[in-house]
């Protein structure tokens, strides 16, 4: 079965729209996550696109949607790379960069062209889709996202968009958009097959990305990765050693339940990279606290530290020593008051005790702890 051009187009439209709700139903779920934000402009981007396209389907000589399909497909992916950017923890998302391609982009659009004007600014649209592609393909590679197989899979489908972009450029300076080459090759509706492919696998990969890493999140796996030594134990495998620990200590043991103060409202107002900054701040800060002891997630956004043979004291000295050391790594972005950390203490004599039931009191008490004042101990 072989579509005609309009059919194509239309197509288009319909799975690019199609995709778009089902990554913006899914981002409702992550409204904090920055890379999410850049991810969904370049979908709102990649719908005009697919609309500016359609009109110029329907007319010969529609010159201002030949420019706004062109810009916003350069527009689309300086997004998505924008986005992998950002998800990787790098200082700068390089938008405006983005953003100034396209302004050229479509600028060179609008004037005329020898070949027509739906070929205006080929060149250079080929050649702003040929870099962004690898940029892309680069970027989905790097740490942490090129951890996922969703982001292989991404990289692997922007590899063969560079390649295509590539060669349909240098067939479009050697042979012409009119040769018989280059219409049975790069022809319109090739090229419109791979967006939508483009456009699908793009989608696929940001929201299986999203849950990979949340997963791997939610088994506390630190930024750095598993093998980090920030990394803990998640909560089934906590409460698993926490028991046991309890089964096999003679002596008294103590449950630090530790949180950062306000964790959801920083994650929605500065992102979630923000948020997983502080809670591998956290971490680190419980880990240099007490070394030896058992480092895991009891709830979402808390952590626990499990003392064996500790005390109240030394549990309360261990607590001190998390606050300092978690203020002490703030990051200039912090100043002048930065986000405080709340722990809970909960004791459990010599003998045989519920783990859970040890974990609710500590985490009871992290919760009617104020942020940063002497950390509170269940009775």
């Amino acid at each position: 079965m072989v579509f005609d051009l309009p059919t194509l187009l239309g197509l288009s439209a319909l799975v690019v729209c199609a995709t778009g709700v089902v990554y913006f139903l899914d981002s409702t779920r992550a409204l904090g996550e920055t890379s999410a934000r850049y991810w969904g402009l370049a979908f709102v981007s990649a719908a005009l696109t697919t609309l500016a396209f359609f009109v110029s389907g329907q007319s010969d000589d529609v010159w201002w949607s030949v420019a706004v399909g062109n810009a916003g497909m350069v527009f689309t992916l300086g997004a998505v790379w924008a986005g992998c950017r950002v998800f990787n923890g790098r200082r700068r998302s390089f938008l405006l960069l983005a953003f100034a391609v396209t302004v050229i982009v479509g600028v060179a659009s609008s004037l005329p062209s020898p070949d027509g004007s739906k070929w205006a600014g080929t060149p250079e649209k080929l050649i702003a889709l040929t870099a962004f592609s690898a940029l892309i393909a680069c970027e989905a590679l790097r740490a942490p996202m090129g951890r996922y197989s969703s982001a292989r899979l991404l990289s692997a489908v922007l590899w063969l968009e560079t390649l295509y972009s590539g060669t349909r450029l240098i067939a479009f300076w050697v042979v012409g958009p009119r040769d018989q080459l280059f219409s049975t090759v790069y022809s319109t509706q090739t090229t419109t097959v791979m967006n939508i492919v483009f456009v699908v696998v793009t989608a696929v990969s940001m929201i299986t990305l999203r849950a990979q890493d949340t997963r791997r999140r939610s088994e506390g796996i630190g930024a750095e990765g598993a093998g980090s030594e920030n990394a803990v134990l998640d909560r089934r495998a906590f409460l698993r050693a926490g028991a046991q620990a309890l089964d096999r200590e003679g002596s008294e043991c103590v449950l630090l339940a530790a949180s950062v103060d306000s964790i959801a409202t920083i994650r929605v107002t500065h992102g979630r990279e923000r948020s997983m900054v502080l809670m591998d701040r956290l971490a680190s800060a419980l880990r240099t606290a007490a070394p030896e002891a058992q480092l895991g997630r009891i709830a979402g956004d808390r952590l626990g530290l499990l003392l064996s043979q500790a005390g109240l004291d030394d549990a309360r000295a261990v607590a001190a020593s998390v606050q300092e050391e978690f203020a002490r790594t703030a990051a200039p972005e912090d100043a002048p008051v930065g986000p405080t950390v709340s722990i809970g203490i909960a004791e459990q004599p010599p003998g045989p005790g519920d783990f859970r039931r040890l974990v609710r009191r500590a985490s009871a008490e992290a919760e009617r702890t104020d942020s940063g004042d002497t950390p509170a101990t269940a009775p």
